[in-house]
């Protein structure tokens, strides 16, 4: 299987130590990292993460797997992170997981949404800003 993200060293140790917190509170699960996109933020669509446990086989793909780590995402989330690159930084500033994906048009200034490129079949409506940034 092809890996359809990127995922730093730094990033895959960090989700390694979220991931081992959580199994000291659920051993018997198999825990991954559920990577998604919804439409919000200043651009239009943000990316969310969050630890799960449960895969529907009909709805969901893996986007990075090795023996340490995987990485599980949506159909309806695919083509947005298709090549996404995730890195993490500990810098005071601007620091914890970040994003990159050189398929996506434009993003806000503080970097919390993105504007997905113009050949995506169905984009998201505008929805309210994270009022963190001006877009435009």
């Amino acid at each position: 299987m092809d890996n359809i993200i990127d995922i730093s060293k730094t990033a895959a140790a960090q989700f390694k130590e979220i991931i081992k917190a959580a199994q000291e509170q659920n051993p018997e699960d198999s825990l991954f990292v559920r990577c998604y996109v919804v439409s919000g933020g200043c651009s239009g669509m943000k990316y969310g993460m969050v630890i799960d446990s449960e895969i529907t086989d009909k709805k969901d793909q893996v986007c990075f797997e090795n023996e340490e780590l995987k990485v599980i995402s949506d159909l309806n989330s695919l083509p947005y992170v298709n090549g996404l690159e995730i890195d993490y930084s500990d810098d005071l500033i601007k620091g914890g997981f970040m994003m990159q994906n050189p398929n996506m048009k434009g993003g806000c200034g503080c970097g919390s949404s993105f504007t997905p490129s113009d050949d995506e079949e169905e984009q998201p409506e505008q929805t309210t800003g994270c009022g963190s940034c001006t877009n435009g």
